[in-house]
């Protein structure tokens, strides 16, 4: 295990650190650093990047110091590096540039002191404006992806130039390749606001350079050579794995010192006739060419590394602060994480237990990792899952849960093939638990955004996920399509049908009268939802005392076991809460439901033909659930109440049970086409991404 420090506490350095400590993981090689090795004030992007790499800051048994920017040792670094624990047995290697040999000798006496040996000294090159300064570039090959056409890879292409927008439009839609984008956070930012998400656009500081090569077989890039480490890394990685390198700089500036580059063409309208020409049909040439070159050569990790492993350290097990990997032994069934989100119920992962439920066990292999309030269902439902942590009022940021998901879901998916995501923002804890472990990325998109929400982040963040499955709704003017790709696959809706014979029926509404120590003849079921988009404790008083008028009505409010009812809700004569995973049976077995418009119990009543009142929530973080109950009215299906309409409301519970207007409902909804339920489609879906 190797000890990874920086000698300076700038932040250039601990980017470079973290990148120099993932390119080491990427080769297989075990290494760290300590706690008090993060500076204050480091961003999201920065705090993700360090978190599966951060230990104690003292050595442990066989672990080697590796300081990065030696000829910038700053005493704070020197008082650090007296309190690790080394001493004159500790391997010791300093990695930096130093000007002049008396630079050298000051860096290593300094270091003497405080290790109490000499140092090893690893002199970077003396090309100061074109090569890091800090560590050591090397490359290392990451295993090819399957894909059916090649990623082209452009780096800093100029976004604000019209005509090179234009041109990335016109190469963007090519079927013969892929492509995406490498660029500043600024430059994405602008893109996204004038041409939207349909282009895979990665900032510099997104993804770290392994990650980013995997998935790459063409690079052309328009950045002039600069000191940036994690740029070389970058290079380093696409020329080990024999990626074809064009260089569309000015002048040529990289194939004029590196001869792993093709000068190619500077404008990106001339690139796509140069790659459908010249570099596609011999990709496979350019290649080997690219992985005999000199470049990749000097950045052949098992040379610039020799230094560091000396006696060889052995490949990286168990991550600092994990525990040891699953491992992958190629058995069948294929092992499929499911992440559903907490959102305003439990829809996510009542839609994900459906899916799970459906797929075939010989393929497949379900496991979640779920937040608490979704814990009990999943248990009920018969699968395994991981707790996840909430967001908290008492977390100082607002992603320190994430960052501690993040280290569970990386242990957790380790050897999996495929992670199935189910909500509407994509955790960076989701993102990079794909691209860490080369996970098949498949996420469950229900769509129905409200048009005054910003969804651009959650689009962006799509190009993580080889496939985007999108559970349609029952009324096809509710289908919206956000993006568009080869990647996207509708699916009928994702309902559980609970199709109740008359005995069945009847049998259960006894059962209900039994436990509830009530006859009826009426019975009416009230799911409001959560309470998180909206205060609900008027609606469900009104209800209440309206049920308390009526003879021989039961109201059932029936919520999720963890979910907060209000005290007087038990008050009411002809009210019972009911705390249940099992709705939907109570749904199919009632004479009227009272309902929020949610994905899952709009789609029950529908399919289930229940004569229903809707009461939308309109949140801001919600789906259009105004609009889907709207579908509904104007097919006679349904009726819909504002939450301030509660007068109104009451004489339509009236005409429900009363006037007949149920029987005219459930004949409405019994005439109806619907799409045939896409769970089984779903399923399919994911196990071909398992397999």
């Amino acid at each position: 295990m190797l000890f990874c420090d920086t000698a300076s506490g700038k932040a250039e350095a601990f980017d470079d650190l973290a990148v120099f400590i993932s390119q080491l993981h990427a080769a297989g090689i075990a290494a760290r650093t300590g706690y008090a090795s993060v500076p204050g004030g480091i961003g999201r992007n920065h705090q993700f990047d360090i978190a599966p790499f951060l230990g104690p800051d003292s050595l442990a048994a066989g672990e080697s110091l590796v300081l990065l920017g030696a000829h910038e040792l700053e005493d704070s670094k020197l008082i650090a590096l007296r309190r690790i624990g080394a001493d004159a047995s500790t391997p010791a290697t300093a990695i930096g540039r130093f000007a002049t040999p008396q630079a050298r000798i000051g860096t290593t006496a300094k270091l003497s002191y405080v290790l109490g040996q000499d140092p090893a000294i690893l002199a970077l090159p003396e090309r100061p404006d074109t090569t890091p300064t800090r560590a050591p570039v090397f490359g290392v090959a990451s295993p090819r992806t399957a894909r059916d056409r090649p990623v082209v890879l452009l780096i800093a292409p100029d976004l604000s130039d019209p005509h090179e927008a234009r041109s990335l439009l016109s190469l963007a839609v090519a079927r013969a390749y892929r492509v995406l984008v490498l660029t500043d956070g600024k430059s994405k930012q602008a893109w996204h606001a004038a041409h939207g998400t349909d282009i895979a656009i990665f900032h510099y500081a997104e993804a770290f350079p392994a990650t980013l090569a995997a998935g790459v077989d063409v690079c052309a890039t328009f950045a002039k050579p600069s000191k940036n480490y994690r740029m070389h890394s970058l290079l380093a990685n696409l020329a080990a794995q024999g990626c074809a390198l064009i260089d569309a700089t000015k002048g040529h500036q990289h194939a004029t010192t590196q001869d792993a580059f093709i000068a190619g063409p500077r404008d990106i309208g001339a690139l796509g006739p140069y790659l459908t020409g010249q570099i596609l049909p011999v990709l496979d040439a350019i290649g080997a060419e690219v992985r005999a070159s000199g470049f990749a050569k000097a950045t052949d990790r098992r040379q610039v590394l020799a230094p560091l492993l000396a006696p060889p350290a052995a490949p990286a097990q168990a991550k600092t602060g994990e525990h040891s990997p699953i491992p992958d032994l190629g058995d069948t069934p294929a092992r499929v994480v499911f992440v559903p989100t907490n959102g305003i119920g439990l829809g996510h992962a009542q839609r994900t237990s459906l899916i799970a439920s459906a797929l075939d066990p010989e393929a497949a292999a379900p496991v979640f990792a779920a937040f608490p309030s979704c814990m009990q269902m999943l248990h009920n439902y018969g699968f395994d899952a991981m707790p996840l942590v909430s967001r908290s009022p008492l977390h100082a940021q607002e992603h320190e849960n994430d960052l501690v998901n993040y280290a569970r879901l990386r242990a957790l998916t380790r050897g999996a093939k495929a992670l199935v995501f189910d909500g509407g923002y994509v955790f960076d804890s989701i993102i990079r638990s794909i691209q860490d472990n080369s996970l098949n990325g498949v996420w469950i998109r229900r769509g129905l955004w409200q048009g005054s929400q910003d969804n651009s982040i959650a689009l962006d963040r799509e190009k993580v996920f080889r496939r985007v499955v999108i559970p349609l709704e029952a009324f096809e003017e509710l289908n919206q399509r956000y993006s568009r790709g080869s990647h996207l696959r509708e699916v009928g809706p994702i309902v559980q049908r609970t199709a109740l014979s008359e005995e069945a029926r009847a049998s259960l509404r006894a059962q209900i009268a039994a436990r509830t120590g009530m006859e009826f003849e009426h019975l009416v079921v009230t799911m409001l939802g959560g309470g998180v988009a909206a205060d609900r404790k008027a609606q469900l008083a009104a209800i209440c005392a309206m049920m308390d008028r009526r003879p021989h009505t039961l109201n059932l409010i029936v919520v999720w076991p963890t979910a907060t009812v209000e005290a007087g809700c038990f008050a009411w004569a002809n009210t019972r809460v009911v705390k249940t995973h099992h709705a939907s049976a109570l749904v199919a077995a009632a004479d009227l439901f009272i309902s929020a418009t949610g994905y899952n119990s709009f789609h029950e009543a529908i399919y289930n033909q229940v004569p229903s009142i809707f009461i939308p929530q309109m949140a801001a973080m919600m789906d259009d659930q105004r609009a889907r109950a709207m579908a509904a009215v104007e097919r006679g299906c349904a009726a819909i109440v504002e939450p301030h309409e509660m007068l109104t409301l009451h004489h339509l519970v009236g005409a429900y049970l009363d006037g007949g207007q149920a029987d005219e409902i459930r004949a409405n909804l019994a005439a109806l086409t619907l799409p045939e339920p896409g769970t089984a489609q779903a399923a399919r879906i994911i196990e071909e991404m398992a397999q």
